[in-house]
């Protein structure tokens, strides 16, 4: 691996850990008593596959299921809801565009309270 590769994946795993955090930090997500970081693995693993469309611009439709495709995860131990889903994507898609790993801004850009209340 060189350089860049490694200075890649090291944004790709703060990128993981920031948007863990804000989506999950007010929301029941985990179910039972299973390995949590397991769980996680599974998920960026997930929404990194997912994020492989985004390339190239993604309808609103397209985008929407790829939402929906997240929720739940009953599979692997996860309550997610939609709202959850939501922001597990777009706020990993937003951190990979404002970093340039994505060529468009993605579909459903999230907006957090400071950009609120500078557009009031």
């Amino acid at each position: 691996m060189n350089l860049k590769d490694i200075q890649k994946q090291f944004n790709l795993d703060q990128v993981w850990i920031m948007t863990i955090q804000a989506s999950f930090q007010r929301a029941k997500v985990y179910k039972g008593h299973t390995n949590k970081d397991q769980r996680k693995r599974e998920l960026r693993k997930q929404i990194e596959d997912l994020a492989l469309q985004y390339d190239k611009v993604v309808s609103d439709e397209q985008h929407i299921q790829n939402i929906l495709s997240l929720r739940c995860q009953d599979d692997i131990g996860l309550n997610i809801n939609f709202g959850v889903a939501q922001k597990l994507l777009n706020l990993y898609l937003k951190y990979l565009w404002t970093l340039g790993y994505l060529r468009y801004p993605p579909p459903h850009f999230p907006v957090d309270r400071m950009i609120q209340q500078a557009l009031k």
